[in-house]
């Protein structure tokens, strides 16, 4: 069963992204983003039906989210948008990856703009990067951001979720690779699409995790594995750019301190939920066998 999972849920979905990166040549900047978001799609797919669910709680939605913001910056990228073009585009891909979200937690109109808020602004900021830079650190980065996603939704008893966001960790680690065998004027950049998509693929896979959370995870936890590839940023600042070691280093570490940071909280909140829920349990049936020896 696991070495299905692994073959239909990561492998198959990753090499198929690859396959559009690799195909698309002189189009590639363009639909890294695509390929990102087929990866996200087909690992869904192989664990669930894609079906349009009219009730409230249908994960199933956020695959289709991540591939309406794919399409956005696919959209983007071809005409070339400046900025403010890139900025509406952000918003658009965020309104269209969390207006339609039917989960809980997520069901009231105000809840679902300030999610669409948080995925635009995760997404804005992180297009600076996607954009200029490409190199094999950038896309580790990127692959550790959402391994922590990944994390933090199995913690939370996700796994649904948590396969799909691994494989497009697993999908990133390999165009790493893939960028270390490109020249640098050709470097693999994430570009608008993909930036856009790992985004949404970090603020939907963990606003999907705390929709379904039941063992009192705190909500830092969920914030951290949104924000986390964001983390690139400590490779832009000044005492470590100067070097190309020293950037690279900074931008997994970066990442790798919030991952690492929502996967501690999540896993230590959550068996203190479970061992709170476990001595409630004992506490109740102690109740229950002393009632009936009376």
């Amino acid at each position: 069963m696991e070495i299905d999972l692994l073959i239909h849920g990561v492998l198959w979905p990753t090499v198929l992204a690859l396959g559009v990166v690799v195909a698309s040549r002189s189009q590639r900047a363009r639909l890294v983003g695509v390929a990102l978001a087929i990866a996200f799609v087909v690992s869904s797919g192989a664990q669930d039906h894609l079906a349009l669910s009219p009730s409230f709680g249908s994960w199933t939605w956020i695959p289709i989210g991540v591939a309406l913001a794919a399409l956005v910056g696919a959209a983007a990228g071809r005409f070339g948008a400046g900025r403010v073009g890139r900025a509406a585009c952000c918003v658009i891909a965020a309104l269209l990856a969390a207006l339609l979200l039917p989960l809980p937690e997520w069901r009231g109109d105000s809840e679902r703009l300030v999610l669409a808020g948080g995925i635009a602004l995760n997404a804005a900021l992180l297009l600076p990067i996607g954009m200029h830079r490409g190199g094999f650190s950038t896309w580790l980065a990127f692959s550790v951001a959402l391994a922590g996603t990944s994390g933090v939704a199995l913690m939370t008893g996700f796994a649904k979720l948590a396969v799909p966001c691994g494989a497009v960790s697993f999908a990133c680690g390999c165009m790493g690779l893939f960028a270390l065998g490109q020249r640098p004027h050709r470097t693999l950049h994430a570009g608008i699409g993909g930036a856009i998509v790992i985004a949404t693929c970090a603020s939907l896979g963990a606003a999907g995790a705390y929709a379904f959370e039941t063992g009192g995870v705190t909500r830092f936890a969920f914030v951290l594995a949104a924000i986390a590839p964001l983390g690139v940023w400590l490779g832009e600042a000044p005492p470590f750019r100067a070097t190309r070691v020293a950037s690279a280093l900074a931008r997994v570490v970066g990442v790798g301190t919030l991952a690492g940071a929502a996967i501690w909280s999540a896993a230590s909140h959550g068996a203190q939920g479970s061992d709170a829920y476990a001595a409630q349990r004992d506490s109740n049936a102690n109740q229950v066998v002393a009632t009936l020896a009376r």
